[in-house]
């Protein structure tokens, strides 16, 4: 891979770039909006990050940032819950600066280990650090609420979300180690 600085994180974009990002936003908003795992008011469990986790190893931050502020914003004009709050577009946003930074171009990785690693480096800081204190954070404004009253029912939605998302992204990136041949007709050969 080569060095040339934040450039290296943002491939040229394409047809197929655009299409395959424009698929894996449909995705997720289904993944999210429509079929939840779990969807009760204070904890919900979904599989809408292996879309953005997709993107975030084929295409990287600028790409998986965008894709989940996307989401965010036409979930919430076609499938609204409540009001429209963009604190959570931007958590949204910087979740895929996290993933994309950590997991792009994780199928050219060599060793299990490292791979674990940069999964871990990309679940952590998004399910606690944007997910948890950011989300309830704009959550406290939102609904006028105490930030610690909200933050000890959140902890145990994280952490459940947290080992989910720790496990499936893990394996989803294994499986893009072991079958590049199957990945490599999505991946964006103009690299700068």
């Amino acid at each position: 891979m080569n060095d040339r600085g934040i450039k290296k994180y943002i491939p040229r974009p394409t047809a197929a770039t655009i299409a395959v990002t424009g698929a894996m936003i449909a995705l997720e908003i289904i993944l999210e909006r429509i079929i939840p795992i779990i969807n009760a008011p204070t904890l919900k469990v979904n599989l809408a990050f292996v879309p953005m986790a997709a993107v975030a190893v084929l295409y990287g931050p600028l790409y998986c940032g965008a894709a989940w502020a996307i989401t965010d914003l036409i979930g919430a004009l076609l499938f609204p819950t409540g009001t429209y709050f963009p604190g959570f577009t931007l958590s949204q946003f910087l979740s895929g600066l996290i993933f994309g930074f950590m997991l792009f171009r994780i199928y050219e990785s060599e060793k299990v280990s490292k791979t674990a690693v940069r999964t871990l480096l990309s679940t952590v800081p998004h399910m606690f650090g944007v997910s948890l204190f950011l989300g309830t954070y704009w959550l406290s404004i939102l609904y006028g609420s105490s930030y610690f009253a909200l933050l000890p029912a959140r902890l145990i939605g994280s952490a459940i979300n947290f080992a989910v998302e720790t496990v499936v992204v893990f394996l989803m990136c294994m499986f893009a180690r072991k079958n590049n041949r199957l990945i490599s007709p999505f991946i964006n050969k103009n690299k700068s």
